[in-house]
């Protein structure tokens, strides 16, 4: 593992922004399920922003294309935003960089949902 994980929450106009710091891996079901306790109903958009990752396991691509189709259930989507180099390299080599909407910042991401 990379180091620990740890994520910060915050509702910004009914998009649910979550900021994961360190490796996002191991059993990162647990982790997915805390993002999806806080998708409460009036939850129109979700933002990813993981400036702060430093390593994604193919067990966490998954789970991202779980969010992503968790959203796209609800008929919104599933914003990523800010992704650090290890994270683009991954989403690439799986192939769901053209899959999942791609930000350069989380500013443009939660904007995004209002258009």
């Amino acid at each position: 593992m990379q180091g620990e994980l740890t994520t910060d929450f915050e509702n910004q106009a009914g998009v649910l922004i979550v900021r994961p710091r360190g490796s996002l891996s191991g059993f990162v079901e647990d982790w997915t399920q805390d993002v999806e306790g806080r998708l409460r109903p009036e939850v129109r958009g979700l933002v990813l922003n993981m400036s702060g990752v430093s390593f994604i396991s193919s067990r966490a691509l998954g789970q991202l294309l779980h969010l992503h189709k968790l959203m796209t259930g609800r008929r919104s989507r599933l914003h990523l935003a800010s992704p650090s180099e290890v994270v683009v390299d991954s989403l690439e080599v799986a192939g769901l960089d053209t899959l999942l909407f791609i930000f350069p910042t989380e500013a443009e991401a939660v904007a995004a949902y209002a258009g």
